[in-house]
């Protein structure tokens, strides 16, 4: 079909971009859905510039998630669920549970709770963070804000609690009575 050899124009906050209907449509259900109900331009919301260029380089080298920029990896993460971009979801994922640190684990675990199940690893991570380090978290403004959120909160607050895994024997031997 000669519409889909046409190019598709995006246009993601003051600047535009041009792009393979075929080559979005066949890597991208996504795509391939929103090229059916619309052509000519398309604006982008919710999105940068930056993070759409790093999903649409993703798609168009055919899964090659290697060059994601550190300070927009969230935001790339969200685009990427929204996209249906599996891999390159979980590749952010990656990126972002071997980098959970004091100043983030709360954002992240906030994240984590409207997108779980994917997020399941991240979460438990995020939760070991704050459970090693609750008195420096809590003194943060990042946690006054989490608390105006109940339900966070009570996310955050039940595997907190929770006993930390009890380790397997590694004897034969009953385990010692109390």
């Amino acid at each position: 079909d000669q519409d889909d050899l046409d190019p598709i124009i995006f246009k993601v906050g003051d600047k535009t971009i041009k792009a393979h209907k075929f080559i979005l449509a066949s890597r991208s259900q996504y795509f391939r859905t929103m090229l059916n109900h619309g052509s000519g331009e398309i604006e982008i919301r919710g999105a940068d510039y930056q993070t759409f260029m790093t999903v649409l380089r993703f798609i168009y080298s055919g899964g090659d998630a290697d060059q994601i920029p550190a300070d927009s990896i969230v935001d790339v993460f969200k685009l990427a669920s929204e996209y249906t971009l599996r891999p390159l979801a979980l590749r952010c994922l990656e990126y972002m549970t071997d980098s959970v640190t004091v100043d983030n684990a709360l954002s992240l675990f906030s994240l984590c709770e409207t997108h779980l199940p994917l997020t399941e690893q991240l979460k438990k991570r995020c939760v070991e963070v704050i459970r090693d380090n609750v008195k420096v978290i809590s003194a943060s403004k990042n946690f006054n804000d989490l608390c105006t959120h109940p339900s966070l909160v009570k996310a955050l607050v039940v595997p907190l609690c929770a006993p930390p895994n009890k380790r397997p024997r590694t004897s034969n031997a009953p385990p010692d009575q109390d």
